[in-house]
C-alpha cells in the first residue's frame, strides 16, 4: 500500500511544526518591517492595509468552506448511521419469516455483526478497526449464505425475498459507511 509521507506523522507533531514556522514568518516580517526605509510612509501604509485586509477575508472565507464542508460530511455520516440501523432492525424482523432454522441462525448473525459495528466506527483506528472490519465482512458473507441457503429451499417465497433485499440494503450501507469515514485514505479505496 503506497501511503504518503505526510499521513505517517501524527498530529501532534504537524500542528506545533506549523505554527512554529507561521510564528517564525511573521516576527521576521516584523524585524524585516522594523528594519525599512519606507515604514513611515502613508502609501505602503495604505498597500499594507489593502493587503491585510484581502489575506483576512481570504482566510474567512476558507474557515467558512472549511466548517461547510465539515457539516455536510458530519450529516452523511449520521444518515448512513441511522440508514444502516435500520436496515439491520428491518433485517432482523424479516430473518423471523424465514423457514427451517434459518431465522435463529440469521439473528445471532446479525447481532455479532452489529457487535463489530461499534468497533468499527471512524473513532476506532487502527487494528481493532482492521479486525472488526474484516469480521464485518465475513458475517455479512455468512449471512448471505444463509439467505441462499434459504432461497434453494423455497425460491418462490416472498418472506425470503424480503429478508433477502433487507440484507442487500445491509451490505450496501456497509460499504457507504466505509467509504465516508474520514480516515479512510483515497489508496485504501483504490480498486486494483
Amino acid at each position: 500500500m503506497i501511503v504518503g509521507w505526510l499521513h505517517t506523522i501524527s498530529l501532534w507533531i504537524i500542528y506545533p511544526s506549523t505554527a512554529l514556522v507561521v510564528f517564525a514568518a511573521a516576527q521576521l516580517g516584523c524585524w524585516l518591517g522594523l528594519r525599512s526605509t519606507d515604514r513611515g510612509k502613508e502609501p505602503v501604509r495604505s498597500h499594507i492595509t489593502t493587503i491585510q485586509s484581502a489575506l483576512l477575508g481570504l482566510l474567512a472565507l476558507l474557515i467558512g468552506f472549511t466548517f461547510a464542508l465539515a457539516l455536510s460530511r458530519y450529516d452523511l455520516r449520521r444518515t448512513l448511521v441511522l440508514d444502516e440501523a435500520n436496515a439491520i432492525g428491518t433485517t432482523a424482523l424479516r430473518a423471523q419469516f424465514l423457514p427451517g432454522d434459518h431465522p435463529a441462525k440469521a439473528i445471532e448473525l446479525l447481532k455479532a455483526y452489529t457487535d463489530t459495528r461499534f468497533v468499527y466506527t471512524p473513532a476506532a483506528d487502527g487494528p481493532d478497526r482492521k479486525a472488526a472490519a474484516a469480521e464485518g465482512k465475513t458475517l455479512l458473507q455468512a449471512l448471505w449464505a444463509e439467505a441462499v441457503s434459504a432461497g434453494t429451499q423455497d425460491p418462490k417465497s416472498v418472506p425470503v425475498g424480503l429478508f433477502t433485499q433487507s440484507l442487500n440494503d445491509v451490505i450496501d450501507f456497509n460499504e457507504k459507511r466505509r467509504i465516508a469515514n474520514p480516515r479512510q485514505r483515497i489508496v485504501d479505496l483504490m480498486v486494483i
